[in-house]
């Protein structure tokens, strides 16, 4: 888990975030809190005296060129040996590099000719700089990172954008989630966009095959019964609404529509063969009954093994669970509920075309004409 928080002065960000990780660390499921700031490493900071400089004649440029080399190095020449090139770099020994009067004692050279060493100009201070500094769009961030231990993801994310939500920010400071809070809102986007999708493929594929627009909502209405019972199956066994779970319920849309398929296709052979309505559903829910109750236990049957989590298959374990719980709960309701809903769609259906008939394509009187008017 990555708590990002942006800005531009470092010492703030230092300071945000090492008071968000110890907030963080107070978080039940959150455990080896860190920030990016926390740790620093040492570093020698040489401050130009802007007056000095103006007095030497010399820009900072200059003497940044002249450290850097000194530590750096710059290349000199290339010495060729057995068919091989070798860089001759020109720079202080490693004991001198590490020594601050020697860095001191550098020489530079004015625009005027005049030779002083780098310390005229300046001095060192000792620093303790941050182990990393990090960039996004431009603006330096502080990250602060936890791992996740026996609680859901969810429950802590909520715990932690308290947190976020009650610490005082400075103006132009921003903060969001990063690693697998940041993946898991994006990859329930792409999801959710699926989702939509396989719903809206299914219909155009009952509605082509039945050449009905109305139809398809029946077989689809057993979809939010699987949903109901999905987060049912998550709930009862305390397993988080994740990734894998989302697939799942991807997943349910064609199983369950395939159990409302076996009903609603009989409903209608009968419907057509001028049997009553009623009869017609009364009749499909006799002969399908047990199909339906056959296909949906050899799903579950052969779905339990994921669901219990077992060797080599933890991740699909939600995937399993809401399988199972959503199959269960829209078997049942889908042999109650589904030939309801078609009675109703159905004549909504007659209703709607004898409303049509009536006020599109009613006969229209003829006019008399004014010839055989009597006064």
């Amino acid at each position: 888990m990555v708590v990002k928080i942006f800005g531009d002065d470092l010492d703030a960000l230092k300071q945000l975030s090492g008071l968000v990780a110890e907030r963080m660390k107070k978080v039940d499921g959150c455990r080896n809190v860190t920030t990016s700031l926390e740790q620093g490493s040492p570093e020698q900071i040489f401050r130009f005296d802007r007056a000095k400089m103006f007095n030497y004649g010399v820009v900072s440029a200059q003497a940044e060129m002249a450290l850097r080399t000194a530590v750096y190095g710059q290349l000199a020449s290339r010495y060729r040996s057995a068919g091989k090139e070798y860089d001759i770099i020109v720079r202080l020994k490693p004991d001198q590099r590490q020594d601050l009067k020697d860095l001191g004692n550098i020489p530079i050279t004015s625009p005027m000719g005049f030779i002083f060493p780098l310390k005229e100009v300046g001095n060192f201070n000792y620093n303790e700089g941050p182990a990393t500094i990090v960039r996004e769009n431009s603006k330096r961030v502080a990250t602060i990172e936890a791992d996740q231990g026996d609680r859901k993801l969810g429950l802590i994310t909520e715990d932690i954008t308290k947190i976020m939500n009650t610490t005082p920010l400075p103006e132009g400071y921003l903060w969001e989630f990063g690693g697998d809070i940041e993946q898991q809102a994006e990859a329930f986007s792409d999801l959710g966009i699926m989702f939509i999708l396989s719903l809206l493929l299914v219909y155009m594929v009952l509605a082509a095959l039945y050449e009905s627009m109305v139809h398809p909502f029946t077989i689809l209405a057993a979809v939010p019964f699987a949903f109901t019972g999905a987060i049912i199956g998550l709930f009862i066994t305390g397993v988080a609404l994740g990734v894998t779970a989302f697939i799942g319920l991807i997943m349910l849309v064609g199983i369950v529509a395939n159990n409302s398929i076996l009903l609603i296709d009989f409903v209608l052979t009968y419907h057509r063969q001028g049997m009553p309505r009623r009869q017609a559903v009364i009749e499909a829910g006799k002969v399908r009954l047990r199909p339906i109750l056959m296909t949906a236990l050899a799903t579950l049957i052969a779905v339990v093994p994921i669901a219990l989590g077992a060797e080599g298959m933890e991740i699909q374990q939600p995937l399993g669970i809401v399988v199972i719980g959503g199959l269960f709960s829209s078997t049942f309701l889908t042999l109650l509920i589904v030939p309801v809903l078609y009675t109703i769609f159905d004549d909504v259906t007659e209703d709607v075309k004898m409303l049509v008939k009536k006020y599109l394509f009613r006969e229209k009187k003829p006019v008399e004409p004014e010839l055989f008017k009597q006064e």
